[in-house]
């Protein structure tokens, strides 16, 4: 009844929400015959973008040209959510199961990260090269082992 309604009027509702302790504003639209609830930002959550300092930067058309083939080669036109994992569950989980096993939970020193001056040209033909072809998008992992060996690596 609301998905129809709020289809034929064109609107879209607000609301707010309430979980783990904070509340949240929300905005609630139809998409196909379900409603999606979209998770927005109190205001004073939010700066002005006239208050953000913005420098003036020509943009040369060579590098306008290599920035609009990177979006073409890596978008896609469907989203695929079982290609995304929850990293920071998963690692509290293990930690979890450590201590449920009785293991000590250790915690690797995160490497200080080193500030690297690259040139976005040269970034951009580097991707390029490596990338696959127009609109393939990311690949999801083969098994769940390729997968839990890619959320280990990637552990900050």
């Amino acid at each position: 009844l609301l998905v129809e309604a709020l289809q034929e009027t064109g609107r879209a509702a607000l609301g707010q929400y309430a979980v783990r302790g904070q509340q949240y504003l929300a905005l609630v639209r139809p998409q196909g015959k379900v409603l999606m609830l979209e998770q927005l930002h109190y205001a004073d959550e939010l700066k002005a973008a006239d208050e953000v300092p913005i420098g003036e930067s020509p943009v040369k058309d060579a590098e306008l040209a290599l920035a609009r083939q990177l979006i073409e080669q890596t978008a896609t036109d469907e989203f695929h959510p079982e290609q995304f994992r929850d990293t920071v569950r998963a690692r509290v989980l293990e930690a979890i199961q450590q201590k449920v096993e009785g293991r000590e939970i250790t915690e690797e020193p995160a490497e200080a990260p080193q500030a690297k001056i690259i040139d976005l040209m040269d970034a951009l033909k580097a991707s390029l090269a490596r990338g696959g072809a127009a609109g393939e998008g990311p690949k999801p992992p083969k098994s769940e082992e390729e997968a839990d060996a890619k959320r280990h690596r990637r552990k900050a």
